[in-house]
C-alpha cells in the first residue's frame, strides 16, 4: 500500500503535465466504472439464485472524480465531470487560483477484499501537492502513480539555469545592447573636431574605457527595464537581512531558500512564467553573441586613433 506524499519542490509544473496526468487519471477510473457498469448489468440480469453464486470483482463499486477551482475574482465552482472541468481549464487558465481534485475508486474484489485507491491533489501558484494513498497488488493503480511520480521528477527546475545567472543575463544583455549605443555616440563625438585633437594627442585611451563605462551605464539606463519585467514574475520574494548603521537603511536578500522549496504552476498570475523564462534564455544567447564583436569594433576603432597619433 502506497501511503505517501510526492514532493513537488523546485519544480515547474507545466499546464501539460496537469492536463496529461488529469487525462491519464480519467482514463484508469472510466475503465474501472465501465468493468463495473458490465458486471452489474450481468448481476441484475441473472435469477436471484445465481446472483447469490456469483463471485463479483467490483462489488459495491463507488468512484469519484471531482474538482473545486477557485479563481481571482473570489469565485469558485465545484464539477464532477472531467469533460466539464477540462473546458473550464483550458478557457479560465489565467483566471485560476486553485484547483483541488479528489479521485477515489472503492469496490470489494472477488475474495470481498475492500480495495480501496485515492489520489489528491491541491494546486495552488507555489505549490502542487499530490497524496497517494494506493494499493500495491493492483498493476493499473501502480502503474497511474509512477506515471505521476516519473512526470514529476522530469519537470523542469524552478531554480534553474535563468534564475542561477540572473545577474549574468541582465549584465551580458544591458551590455550588449548599451555599447552599441555608446560605441555609435562615441564615433560620432569623434567626428568633432577638438574631441579628436584630443584623443590623438595622447589621450587615446580615454575612447575604449569610455565606450565600455557608457555601455554599462546606458545599457542599465536604457534597457534594464525590458529584463527586469521578464523576471519580475518568477523573481525571488526579498525577506528582511538586518539594519545598515551607515545608511540608516533596513537590508534585505533573496529567499533562496523558500524559492527553492517551493513549486511553480503555470496558472493564473504564473501564466505567463514559461515563456518568459524561454525569452529571457534566448534574448541573452542572441545578445552575448554582440559583445565580442564590440569589443573588436572599439578595438579596431582605437588603433585606428592610435595610428593617427603616432603620424601625427
Amino acid at each position: 500500500m502506497y501511503n505517501e506524499s510526492i514532493n513537488t519542490n523546485n519544480k515547474i509544473i507545466s499546464t501539460e503535465l496537469i492536463s496529461n496526468i488529469f487525462s491519464r487519471m480519467n482514463e484508469i477510473i472510466k475503465s474501472y466504472t465501465s468493468k463495473a457498469n458490465r458486471e452489474e448489468q450481468t448481476y441484475n440480469s441473472l435469477p436471484f439464485e445465481n446472483q447469490i453464486n456469483m463471485k463479483r470483482e467490483f462489488s459495491n463499486f463507488v468512484s469519484d472524480f471531482s474538482f473545486t477551482v477557485d479563481f481571482y475574482d473570489s469565485t469558485n465552482i465545484s464539477i464532477n465531470s472531467y469533460e466539464s472541468f477540462m473546458g473550464i481549464f483550458n478557457s479560465r487558465l489565467h483566471e485560476i487560483k486553485s484547483i483541488i481534485s479528489n479521485f477515489s475508486i472503492n469496490y470489494f474484489d472477488i475474495n470481498n477484499k475492500s480495495c480501496s485507491n485515492s489520489i489528491n491533489l491541491m494546486i495552488y501558484e507555489n505549490s502542487f501537492d499530490i497524496r497517494v494513498a494506493i494499493d500495491t497488488s493492483n498493476n493499473e493503480m501502480s502503474e497511474l502513480f509512477n506515471y505521476i511520480k516519473s512526470s514529476i521528477y522530469r519537470a523542469p527546475e524552478k531554480y534553474d539555469f535563468v534564475m542561477k545567472n540572473k545577474s549574468k543575463i541582465c549584465f551580458s544583455y544591458t551590455f550588449a545592447l548599451g555599447c552599441i549605443v555608446s560605441i555609435i555616440l562615441s564615433i560620432v563625438l569623434i567626428c568633432i573636431p577638438p574631441v579628436f585633437s584630443f584623443l590623438t594627442d595622447g589621450y587615446w585611451m580615454l575612447f575604449p574605457v569610455c565606450c565600455v563605462i557608457f555601455g554599462y551605464f546606458l545599457g542599465n539606463l536604457l534597457f534594464s527595464g525590458s529584463m527586469n519585467s521578464l523576471y519580475k514574475s518568477i523573481d525571488m520574494e526579498k525577506i528582511y537581512d538586518g539594519y545598515n548603521p551607515d545608511t540608516f537603511e533596513s537590508r534585505y536578500k533573496d529567499d533562496k531558500h523558500s524559492y527553492i522549496n517551493s513549486s511553480e504552476v503555470i496558472i493564473g498570475k504564473n501564466i505567463d512564467n514559461l515563456a518568459n523564462r524561454n525569452k529571457i534564455k534566448s534574448l541573452y544567447y542572441d545578445k552575448k553573441k554582440y559583445i565580442k564583436f564590440e569589443l573588436i569594433a572599439i578595438v579596431v576603432i582605437t588603433l585606428i586613433i592610435l595610428l593617427i597619433q603616432t603620424i601625427k
